[in-house]
């Protein structure tokens, strides 16, 4: 038997996300396939740390390799930035976009606890409330036999 579960899809994403953009493959691997990635898991949204070590990496060549003056370079450099920002922004859509259709199915007429809060977040909610997952409460004292 087995369960539909989004784990084997977000890996394969993530992994075809990573191979095309070590490829030098930007067009593909984020704004097609690392989306896609995010839509299925939140955790796509880390995806993102990738795209800009990949940036840092190449104004570093810029800076090494640059013979070129100065305007030149910082061209370059603020054409880089703003390419990693909208492609950071792509990266994150799905998520936000899912946060939004949560805004507007729970808070329009019976407002949720969530709602009123800045930013307004569903899932960090669902995940304090039903599942009791939140930052570092996995180690407690009767979890340390698992260590």
């Amino acid at each position: 038997m087995s369960a539909v579960y989004t784990e084997s899809l977000f890996a394969m994403l993530t992994f075809g996300g990573l191979y095309y953009l070590e490829k030098g493959n930007l067009i593909l691997s984020c704004v097609v396939i690392f989306p896609l990635a995010t839509a299925t898991r939140s955790n796509g949204s880390l995806l993102l740390g990738f795209v800009v070590y990949r940036s840092f990496l190449q104004l570093c060549r810029v800076f090494i390799n640059s013979q070129s003056d100065r305007v030149t370079a910082f061209k370059h450099v603020m054409v880089n930035l703003l390419l990693t920002f909208v492609l950071c922004l792509w990266i994150l859509l799905p998520l936000i976009l899912f946060e939004a259709y949560g805004y507007s199915l729970y808070c329009n007429s019976n407002r949720r606890p969530w709602c009123d809060k800045t930013p307004p977040l569903l899932y960090p909610f669902a995940q304090d409330k039903y599942w009791n997952v939140g930052f570092l409460r996995y180690y407690t004292l009767k979890q340390l036999p698992n260590f």
